[in-house]
């Protein structure tokens, strides 16, 4: 049998000279790019939240048509270069160390918590995935398709058992030692570590990393507004150790961790158009079509999301419920959360959640309340943190008490006290990083963060180099991929050793590439914009007879 090597800086077939170089192939826009999967994120008390996992594993085939002649025979065909079903995007070297096992398919993930739906995400994932990144999107308790009650704000929290253990939410139908209490959720952070311990490549992607872990230990967030709050709220729920798997960055946009003093009652002024606004908004969406409940639905715990999870036979009154606990009620005649000294404003400020010196509120039980609370929460906030925020938005100082407490309560000794971040710009809550806010339009500096234009936002408008160079990924890059617990660089692309061989027409067939192919960043978009080939990629050929 004989073979020949190719080898595309050196001799006979380089990819970028082939007669035609199709070179979006069959990955027709960036989507093609990520492979999406969806997973229960299974919260301690048995809830499941539905999670879209996006992950760099391509949806179709890159192919390049051969046409050529070689010793007089002609080579022709349709080559498969990049395959459908392989994970594109490794890091092959982790603290200095070069990785040639699975470990190097394993990847940092963003985690974005929303409970404004996780579908049509396609085009955020796909972008994290090139960026190198496992991308999740999940659907909040309560919300869309994942289990349980919706309680807006009180869920995503820590454990409320250390400031009212009499007392849960007034819609929480569960009895206060049950598990499932709602003084108990603390989903942020669960979900969280169900990402660095448990969320695994599922076994019907046959890659050979299939039921291996998919985060490397390093997790970052990202979303704005309600996105952002439920960052911050998961990092202060307990201590974080830098030099373990977990948090490593985050990146709240127009968010606070203070919802009391600056969300609710600025001022001791009860903000009725926000607090209102916002809960009926997320409550109005319940079902409650009368052949669906009462008889249907009997479990809270379940995704069919009606008023019976909360014991009220419609949407308004939960609604209304949800508000008066943010306002006005007074739990067994205690003071409401209007007041600065009611037990209830501990779930809304992290400033006034006070926990122990180890960063902790409650037992292990999750219900008995531990002694000596003297210490802020925000010692428990030992993590990198990069805030946005407008001068018209709807609570900047908010934000800015947030960035000050943080600075304010970190260890000195670990480094993070100082990769703290707040920009503030012309913006409003919904034009944030926009150059357009009302009737003014500002100059380009204004989206410098971004490198592009969020007020005409499109596939299509998008530079890929730009947004690679942006201050947002660049600090990712620094957070996430060079961080004290795992530094691994860059991510690199790899176009897998393809072991079938390939028909090149009546003489030829081909092994491509015959050895994993790794390149940069810079390399992969350089050959798909067609200003690069695969130089040093690495083919077997051989004449169909001597294949017996």
């Amino acid at each position: 049998m004989k073979y020949l090597y190719l080898s595309l800086i050196s001799l006979a077939i380089p990819l970028n000279s082939f007669t035609q170089v199709i070179l979006n192939g069959q990955l027709d826009n960036a989507e093609e790019f990520v492979t999406k999967i969806e997973v229960p994120f299974t919260m301690p008390d048995g809830v499941g939240l539905t999670t879209e996992i996006f992950l760099p594993i391509l949806q179709d085939c890159l192919m390049v048509n051969v046409a050529d002649t070689l010793f007089g025979a002609p080579i022709e065909g349709d080559l498969v270069v990049m395959r459908r079903g392989a994970q594109i995007v490794i890091y092959d070297t982790v603290n200095g160390v070069p990785q040639d096992s699975i470990e190097r398919y394993q990847l940092p993930f963003i985690l974005t918590r929303t409970p404004y739906n996780n579908d049509g995400q396609e085009l955020a994932g796909a972008l994290f995935g090139l960026l190198g990144y496992a991308h999740g999107v999940q659907d909040m308790r309560g919300r869309y398709s994942s289990g349980g009650a919706y309680f807006p704000m009180y869920s995503d929290s820590w454990n409320k058992n250390a400031y009212h253990p009499d007392f849960a939410h007034v819609n929480d139908v569960t009895d206060l030692e049950d598990p499932s209490n709602s003084n108990r959720h603390e989903d942020g952070y669960w979900s969280i570590k169900y990402i660095t311990d448990s969320l695994r490549i599922p076994e019907s992607l046959n890659l050979p990393h299939s039921g291996e872990l998919i985060c490397n230990g390093s997790v970052g967030m990202f979303g704005a507004s309600a996105l952002g709050n439920t960052q911050l709220q998961a990092a202060a729920a307990h201590r974080i150790d830098p030099s373990k798997p977990g948090l490593k960055g985050l990146m709240p946009l127009v968010a606070t961790n203070e919802h009391g003093d600056y969300t609710a009652f600025p001022n001791g002024t009860f903000r009725e158009r926000i607090v209102t606004g916002w809960v009926k908004g997320q409550i109005i969406d319940l079902d409650e079509e009368e052949d669906i409940f009462p008889m249907v639905d009997n479990d809270p715990q379940n995704t069919l999301h009606t008023p019976a999870d909360f014991n009220h036979t419609n949407r308004f009154t939960v609604a209304e419920k949800a508000i008066d606990h943010f306002s006005s009620h007074r739990y067994l005649g205690k003071k409401s959360a209007y007041y600065p000294s009611s037990s209830l404003i501990a779930e809304m400020d992290a400033s006034r959640a006070m926990v122990n010196k180890d960063g902790e509120s409650v037992a292990a039980d999750g219900r008995t309340p531990l002694p000596d609370l003297n210490y802020s929460r925000y010692t428990n906030m030992e993590v990198p943190t990069y805030q946005i925020t407008g001068w018209w938005d709807i609570y900047p100082d908010g934000a800015i008490e947030t960035f000050l407490q943080t600075r304010k309560h970190l260890s000195d000794s670990l480094g993070n006290k100082n990769l703290q971040k707040i920009v503030i710009g012309p913006w409003a809550h919904q034009t944030l990083m926009s150059q357009e806010t009302g009737d003014l339009r500002y100059p380009e500096k204004v989206k410098a963060a971004l490198k592009f234009n969020p007020d005409n936002f499109s596939e299509d408008q998008l530079n890929i180099n730009d947004l690679f160079t942006s201050e947002i990924i660049t600090w990712f890059r620094y957070t996430m991929n060079q961080n004290n617990f795992k530094y691994t660089g860059d991510p690199k692309f790899i176009i897998q050793k393809y072991p079938v061989w390939q028909d090149l027409g009546e003489t030829y067939e081909a092994q491509v590439p015959s050895k994993d192919y790794i390149m940069t960043f810079e390399e992969l978009f350089g050959y798909l914009n067609g200003t690069n080939g695969l130089d040093g990629m690495i083919i077997k050929l051989r004449n169909k007879k001597d294949s017996s």
